[in-house]
This record gives C-alpha cells, structure tokens and sequence, in this order.
C-alpha cells in the first residue's frame, strides 16, 4: 500500500514538473497520459511538448501556434480518427525523429499543414518541419508560408509512403536528404521554393517523382527515379530574371530509370550533369531552358527521343553517351550546341527544325540506321569535324540558309552528305569512304564544295537541279561516277581530281558549265557531256584514260582549250555537237591544247555525220609543251552582309594552289569611294590548308571600321612563279557599303536641291525638287542633320556648311565658294538650308557638299559630291516642265579640281 502510494506521488510530480517546464513527460512508466486541455476540438500546443517513446493515438486536430513545438520522438503516432490535422502556425515547429506517423485504420485519412496565424500581428518567422530516420504513411502534406518565405523543411533519412498530397509552397529552405518517396498517385510539388537542397533520394511507384516549379537557389544529386508512370523529375520557371547572370539549378548523379519521361525542364538555367537516364519513353524534354549545359550524362535504351529540345537557345550538350534508343536530340527553334557526344545505335541521331544557329561538331555517331544529321528549315548551322560510320545516311541538310559542312569523316554510309532545297551552303574538308552516294545536292543554289574527298562511292559528288556551284580542290577515287551534274544551271568545277574509277565526270543537261584544272587519271572515260551547251574545258589533265578523254553529245558551242591529253585512248567523242577544241584570244592569238608526243600540227579529235554531212573537230593550234595550270581565287565572303560604322569586315578566301606553283604571296586590296588607289594588305601569313584532298589554302584578314556611307571595293590578289616567271592574278571584285550605327554622332542626309515656283491657280509660290537647272532661276540646297553629339556654333548659327566649286565648262577655270546653312524646324527632316543665289550662265557646274563640325571641331562631311549643270532653256516648256527627283542620281566621284579664280556673271 505503501509502496502503491508512492508511485501514484511520483506521477503526480511528474505531470507537475513536466508542466512547469513547459514539457510533457509521456510513457515514463508505460502507461499513456493525454495532456491536451479538455476543450472538446483540437490540442493547441505554445511551447514544447513531447511525445517519447510510446504508441501515440490522436483523437482531435493539433495547432502548434507561435513559440510552440510538438517533438514525437521514438514513437509510433496513429491517428485514430480520419481527417484529422496537425496546423502549424508560423513561428510553430513540428519536430520528427525515429518515429512511426501513420493511421489505426487504412481508410483514415490526415494532413500535416501550414496554416494562417490566428494572432492579428503575427511575427515574421516561418514554421519548421523536421523528419529524422522517420515512416510517414498515408498523410497528405501541404506546407504553405503565407507572407514570406520564411519557414524551413527538412527530411533525412526519412520514408513517405502513399501520400495523397505532399506539397511545399513559399519556403524558405528545403534540405530533403536520403529519404524515400514510394508508392503514391502524386509526387513531390515544391512551389516558389528558395535554397532548395536534394540529394540521395529515392523516387519510386509515383505518377510523379518531383516537381519544382517558380524558384530559384537549389540543387539535386544522387536521386533515384525509376517506376514512375509519368514524369521523374519537372522543373519549371527556375530564377527566369536577369538572364545570362541568373542562378541555376544544380542537378547531377541522379538516375532515372523505368519512367516515361525522364525530366521536364522548362523555363530555366540548368546545370544537367552526370546523369544516367535509361528504359524510358522520353528521357528530357527542354523548353526555354536558356543558358543552360547539359554534359556527362548516359541516354541508354530510349524508346523516342532522348532529349526534346523547344525553344530553347544559348545551350550546350556535350560529352555525353547516347545508345541504344530511337532518336538522340530533336530540336524545335532551339539554337543548340551540340558537341563531343557519343551516339550509338539509333535510328536518327539529331534532328533538328527550324532551329537557327545550331552547332553540331566533334561527335561519333555510329551505326545509324536512318540520318546521323537531319536539319531542315535552318539558318546558319554549322555542321564541324564530327565522325559518322556504318550508317544508312550521314547528314541531311533541307531548306538550310547560310549554313557550313566542314572537316566530318563519314565511313560506311549509304548516303553521306545530302543538300536539298538549301541556299548559300558551304561544304568544306569532308571525307565520306564506302558509300553509294558520297555528296547528293539538289535544287540548291549558291553552293560551294571544296577540298572533300569521296572514296570507294558509286556516285562521288551528285548534283541534280543545281544552280551557282563551285566545286573546288575536290578529289573522287575507286568509285563508278566522279563528278556527276544532272539539269542544272552555272556550274564550276576547278583543280577537281578523280583516278582509279569509271568515269571522271558525267554533265547532263546542263547549261553554264565550266570545267578547269582539273587531275583526270587511271579512268575508263574522262569527261562525258550530254546536252550540255555552252561548256567550257580548259587546264585539265587527262592521263591513263582507257577509252575517251572527252565525249560530247548534243552539246553546242563547246570550248576546249589548254589542257594536257597525255596517255588517253581517244582526245574525244564527238556526237552532234558543234564547238572548238581551241580559243581565240585576239585576231591573232589561238590557244588549243597539248597533246602528248604529236607534232605541232592540227590534229583531228573527232568527226560526225549529220544528214549525210560530215563534220570535222580539229585543234588547229595546239600546244607546243605541257600547259601549266595557274592559282586561282576560289571562294571569297565577308563575315557580316551590311557592316555598320562600328564594325570590322573579315574578310575570307580560298586559293587553289596546284603542283608547281612557287613564292605564292597573297593580298587583300580594297579601295574606297572617292579613293583612286588599292590599300594593300599581305595576308598570307594567315594561310591554313583545308582538308586532306585537293590543294586548297584559306586566307583572312580584316578591314578595320570604316565611316558610314563609304563603299567599300575588295578583292584578293596573288602574286606567285611557274617556271622562274612571275606571274600575277586577280579575284572578282566584292563590294559593300557602310551603313550607321546607334553611336554614330552625325549623320548626313542626302541633300535635295529645290526651285521656287508660282502657282497662278493659287496665287502662292511654293518649292520643288529638282534635277533640271536653268539660268535665271534662284535654287536652295537643302539636308537633313541627325546628330548625338553637340554641334559647333559659329555667329550665332550651328556649323552645318555648304561649300561649293563654281566650275566653268569652257575654260575649266574654277572658283571656291562656302557658307553656313541655316536652320528651320518647320523643314523636318530637312532641316538646313542655304540659297545659291541666281544669274548662273550656260554651261556653268556648281559641285557642292555638305560639311558639318561638332563641339570638339570634328569634321564632318557627305561622302560624294553632288553636281549641277546649268543648261540651255527648253523651249515651250517652261519651269513647269522640271521633273521631282532627288539628286541622288547625279552623283559624281571628284578625281582633281583645278582651282582657278574666276568672275560670276550677274544679273544687271
């Protein structure tokens, strides 16, 4: 009894002390105590209390308010009826550790919640959520900080399971480490979550795994997603502000297996690293994911795409191993650059649409079954120094503009490099080995192949419907067709080389065709040209050539001239065809060609029979020793269309360099408007060889900013010795104008020059322009002024001059005149004005300019000078006569002015 009373004492104690300590002492002697106040509704909790070591059933809801904490440690938590909740307000804490948070029944339901504060001025801190080495079944977690992101969640070493809810809106911090999410229909949800920390979970039996969406501050590692029915991991609007300087979001060394799609990364800078992604429909789908790099990671055994990339830009993929799946990369408007990956037994590699800018460049695809590359409705793709072998076709090219093939090696391929629908295309240094057709191009215009190699091909390098294309430096062996041109226009083969095959080269219908300095040896037939008018053949070699060198049939007005015929069966085939085996050069001066071991005498190519009629080919002239093929100028372009004033002009060449050829020296000239002499720079310091076939040097150098409203004139020359004799060669000019930029301080108008006229009908005179100039009449020069900076002021007038030569026609004697044009806002935009005055005489020219000066006496001026001539009167005429032109087709370059004084005739 004694003893009895003594332990009721204690407890009694024990439940004193516990409540002024702010704790509550539970299962101290085993048996469960209740301490919530008796208030028939919920167990509000404002300062700690524990629950330690004991099978814990809740009855009613919790609300943990500000300052409170509810600690279940070792503990198996039931809830013991459904719907029941544990709220905590901000500044409460719910504290897990080692404990068991589940239901007494499987029907019940529960919710772990933030909710609002019930005190009217809550404080600015945030609830706290902590799970430790815990299993949370069947909750429904929805954790909210109202104001700021404020409150803190933390689960480690912890297991979710069948969750119907799990949601963490507007917190702060997030440290979710090693813990289990299994076996529910949701997943995780993080909404406007900062600092959010994820590593070595596991994700599994979820419809999602995580979804992460609108924050910013976070990383993932380690994670495992795998038996996911839809998606494993979303990650949507991730810091979208301050773009090219925004965080990013850290995901690396995670798994997804088993899921149907991988990742959902959307609107958002990641750092995708490491990752290995595998037996999923879709391993990543990109959109708006700028700026981001996704590198090391494995895409193995993909059933659609591996990567989906939308409008996405300034991204890299590279480093990275992709097999064993369907398609590789599919790209939709996303400018990607794509770069040291591995591909392995796909279907396509990349496919890209209209995704401007793509970089695809020092990738091995190996076997393909359908296109390594296949980019359609692009701009400016670049296509680098990548492998692909044992593949059904090697890249696919449709609808491309401005876009450039270089350096790949294409090795077992039935369809190497194919070029359809594309324009301004530049395939450069390629090499395809054992394929069908090594380069197919069709309806393409304004191609240029050079120093690319096919080897052991059926159709070396096709083109059918083809319009401007240079084929330079290129080189085709142990193949059936060489070089092949079907129905197309404009066509330039130069220092091509085809041995060990059929035959060389096969024309068909094509117009515009020119074919030079070419190595045409070890062939079955040389050159074969059906229907092919206008054709011109010069500096070609032709050696072991088992039948023809030459066959021309249906061909008119051909031109064969300066090649060498060394070891051929026939010089050529000749089959209804009209044209000449030599050129005139002048009325004294024929070039034919040379013949190996025949005398200098004309010799007899072919002859044929029309209606009974024969007809002769014959070189009159040939040539009396081997011809030397000279340089030549095969590719030039400048990297930007319409330069600004603020931009330098790189300019690019190409020149075909054949055996020989000695003390090669290689200029850019360019010249400028009102200049008569070429600048000259030697560039050929900066010579690179391009490719492994052909003869092929690039050249580069840049012309430095220049004013706006210059044209600019460039070309290339090259200075170089053949047999001890210097010699000299010129490109086609290009040319481009200067335009203004945003930071140009002044800019000049064209200037108008106007007459006055009376109108009867209204009694008024008013102003028109001109380009028809009488004596008698008064004329005003008027000009726009734009200006960004502040202009010089002179008496009281803005210093915006005109100045002009009074020239004399008959005694070329001259006369200077300048003076400051005046200002009036009502003549917008144009804006000065000066007056000529009146009383010029026939004959008389007025050159005139316009200069402007700024603050600092900077000046500036019109580019051109600008003409009028004062002509006779037009009789019956009169002034209504003069036409409204600008004066903008007068323009004249001024070589030399003479100045001369001379007298104005006045009117009296």
């Amino acid at each position: 009894m004694k003893d009895s009373k003594k332990n009721i004492t204690l407890i009694i104690c024990s439940i004193v002390l516990g409540l002024l300590l702010g704790t509550t002492i539970v299962n101290a002697i085993g048996v469960d105590i209740d301490p919530r106040p008796n208030n028939g509704f919920q167990w509000e909790i404002t300062d700690i209390q524990t629950i330690d070591g004991t099978d814990y059933y809740l009855n009613e809801n919790i609300d943990i308010r500000n300052g409170g904490e509810l600690r279940i440690l070792n503990s198996n938590f039931y809830f013991n009826v459904s719907s029941l909740s544990i709220n905590v307000q901000q500044g409460g804490i719910l504290y897990v550790d080692n404990s068991n948070i589940t239901v007494a029944n499987p029907s019940y339901t529960y919710t772990i919640a933030s909710v609002a504060n019930t005190d009217t001025t809550p404080p600015l801190i945030g609830s706290n959520y902590t799970f430790i080495d815990s299993h949370v079944v069947y909750a429904r977690i929805s954790i909210s900080q109202y104001q700021e992101k404020l409150c803190e969640f933390v689960s480690t070493r912890t297991t979710f399971e069948q969750f119907s809810l799990f949601k963490l809106q507007n917190v702060r911090d997030i440290n979710i480490q090693e813990s289990i999410f299994y076996n529910s229909t949701v997943g995780v949800e993080i909404i406007n979550g900062h600092n959010i920390q994820v590593h070595h979970n596991t994700f599994q039996l979820l419809d999602y795994g995580l979804d992460i969406d609108d924050s910013d501050g976070g990383a993932l590692s380690y994670n495992d997603f795998f038996d996911i029915t839809e998606t494993g991991l979303i990650v949507d609007d991730f810091s979208r502000t301050n773009i090219g300087n925004l965080p990013q979001v850290d995901i690396e060394w995670n798994t997804f297996n088993n899921i149907v799609t991988g990742a959902i990364l959307q609107d958002s800078r990641m750092h995708f690293v490491n990752n290995d992604l595998k037996n999923l429909e879709v391993a990543l789908i990109l959109k708006n994911s700028d700026f981001s790099n996704y590198e090391y990671n494995n895409f193995t055994s993909i059933s659609d795409e591996c990567i989906v990339a939308t409008d996405t830009r300034v991204t890299y993929i590279q480093n990275s191993n992709f097999a064993h799946s369907h398609t590789a990369i599919d790209l939709d408007y996303s400018p990607v650059i794509i770069r040291d990956n591995s591909f392995e037994n796909f279907t396509t590699g990349v496919l890209g649409y209209d995704s401007d800018g793509v970089h695809i460049y020092d990738n091995d695809f190996n076997n393909i079954s359908y296109y390594a590359v296949e980019i359609d409705e692009t701009r400016e793709v670049e296509l680098n120094t990548n492998t692909i072998s044992n593949s059904l076709g090697g890249i696919l090219l449709t609808n491309g503009r401005s876009c450039s093939i270089k350096e790949n090696i294409l090795d077992t391929v039935e369809d190497g490099i194919s070029i359809v629908y594309c324009r301004d295309i530049s395939v450069l240094g390629n090499t395809v080995n054992n394929t069908v057709s090594g380069y197919y191009i069709e309806t393409t215009s304004e191609i240029i192949l050079t120093a690319n190699g096919a080897i052991n091909a059926e159709y070396g390098l096709s083109l059918w419907s083809v319009t401007d294309a240079v084929l330079a430096s290129n080189g085709v062996f142990d193949s059936v067709y060489g070089i092949s041109m079907w129905f197309s226009d404009f066509i330039e083969l130069s220092g091509n080389e085809v041995s060990t095959s059929d035959i060389g080269i096969v024309g068909r219908n094509t117009f515009g065709l020119t074919i030079r300095d070419g190595s045409y040896t070890q062939l079955t037939k040389g050159i074969q040209l059906l229907g092919c008018n206008s054709a011109k053949l010069f500096g070609n070699s032709f050696d072991d050539i088992i039948g023809e060198a030459i066959t021309l049939s249906d061909s008119f007005e051909f031109l064969v001239y300066n090649n060498n015929f060394l070891t051929v069966g026939t010089y050529g085939e000749i089959d209804n065809s009209y044209g000449t085996f030599y050129k005139q050069v002048d009325n004294e001066t024929y070039i034919g060609n040379y013949y190996l071991g025949l005398p200098l005498t004309p010799v007899l190519i072919d002859e044929f029979t029309i209606d009974l009629v024969t007809y002769k080919i014959t070189d009159y002239y040939p040539l009396p020793s081997r011809y030397n093929v000279r340089p030549s100028v095969e590719f030039l372009e400048r990297d930007i269309l319409e330069p600004t004033d603020l931009d330098p002009v790189i300019i690019t060449t190409q020149v075909f360099i054949p055996e020989d050829t000695a003390n090669i020296v290689v200029y850019l000239q360019y010249l400028l408007i009102n200049e008569t002499d070429w600048r000259v720079v030697d560039i050929t310091s900066t010579e690179t060889q391009i490719g492994s076939i052909g003869a092929i040097s690039q050249f580069q150098t840049t012309i430095m900013p220049l004013p706006y409203d210059f044209d600019v004139i460039y070309r290339i020359m090259v200075n170089y010795t053949i047999d001890l004799v210097e010699q000299t060669m010129f490109s086609i000019n290009g040319t481009y104008h200067v335009f203004e930029s945003d930071l140009t301080p002044i800019v000049i108008g064209t200037p108008e020059v106007r007459v006055e006229s009376y109108n009867e009908d209204a009694d008024s005179y008013n102003t028109v322009v001109t380009n028809s100039f009488y004596e008698d009449l008064e004329y005003y020069v008027f000009v726009s002024v734009k200006n960004r900076t502040e202009l010089q002021i002179f008496t009281g007038k803005r210093h915006v001059n005109l100045s002009w030569y009074e020239i004399d026609s008959a005694t070329n004697e001259t006369q200077f005149v300048t003076g400051i044009m005046d200002y009036n806002s009502s003549l917008s935009p144009m804006s000065y004005y000066a007056t000529f005055g009146r009383g010029y005489s026939i004959g008389m020219i007025l050159e005139f300019y316009i200069t402007v000066v700024d603050f600092d006496g900077t000046i500036y001026r019109t580019v051109l000078n600008y003409t009028i001539t004062i002509e006779p009167p037009i009789e019956g005429t009169g002034f209504g006569a003069l036409t409204l032109l600008s004066l903008g087709a007068t323009l004249l370059l001024v070589q030399a002015i003479v100045v001369l004084r001379r007298r104005k005739t006045k009117e009296e």
